[in-house]
C-alpha cells in the first residue's frame, strides 16, 4: 500500500499548492471593475476565500486519515486545519451563511488531533443549531458517531446515525 499512500499524499499536497496559488490571486483581485457589471464585492471575494478554505481543510482531513492514529503526522493535520480555519474565520467575520461549515471542518479537526472527547461536545452544540441544510447534519452526525466510537461509546454512536434520520432509503 505504500506505493498508492505515496500517490495519495503527493495529489493532495499538489492540490494544495494549486488552492494557495487560487486564493492569492483571489486577494489580489480588485473589489471594483470598469464597470457596475465588472465590480465584485468584497463578501462575495471572502466567501470564496472561505470555500477555498475548506477545501484545504477537506484535503488536509484527507491527508490525516492516511496515517494511524495518534501519529505526529495526523495531529500535524489536524493543527493545519485549524489554522487555516482561523484564517478563514478572520476573513469571514461571523454573518456568512455558510459558517456551519467551518464549525464542521473544525469537528473534524478535532477528530484528527485525538479530542474526540471535544469533538463529540462540538458536535451536539452543532447538531442543536436551527435550520442546518441535510449535507451539514448528516456531516455532523457522521463526526458525532465516529467521535462515540473512538470513546468506546457505540450506543451514543448508534445513536447519532439513526437521529440523523433518512439512512434507511440509502
Amino acid at each position: 500500500r505504500t506505493p498508492l499512500k505515496d500517490w495519495c499524499l503527493k495529489r493532495i499536497r499538489i492540490a494544495l499548492d494549486d488552492l494557495e496559488e487560487l486564493e492569492s490571486g483571489v486577494a489580489k483581485t480588485p473589489t471594483t471593475g470598469v464597470s457596475s457589471a465588472d465590480k465584485i464585492g468584497a463578501n462575495d471575494l471572502n466567501s470564496l476565500t472561505a470555500e477555498i478554505n475548506l477545501l484545504a481543510c477537506d484535503l488536509l482531513s484527507l491527508r490525516g486519515m492516511i496515517y494511524p492514529a495518534k501519529s505526529d503526522e495526523r495531529l500535524a493535520a489536524g493543527t493545519q486545519m485549524l489554522s487555516v480555519l482561523e484564517k478563514a474565520e478572520r476573513r469571514i467575520g461571523s454573518s456568512w451563511s455558510d459558517r456551519p461549515k467551518l464549525q464542521i471542518a473544525k469537528c473534524r479537526a478535532l477528530l484528527l488531533l485525538d479530542r474526540p472527547k471535544d469533538a463529540l461536545s462540538a458536535s451536539a452544540s452543532l447538531f442543536a443549531l436551527p435550520q442546518l441544510r441535510r449535507e451539514w447534519t448528516v456531516a455532523i452526525a457522521a463526526i458525532g458517531s465516529e467521535a462515540a466510537r473512538d470513546l468506546g461509546d457505540f450506543d451514543t454512536s448508534f445513536r447519532w446515525i439513526r437521529d440523523a434520520g433518512g439512512w434507511e432509503s440509502n
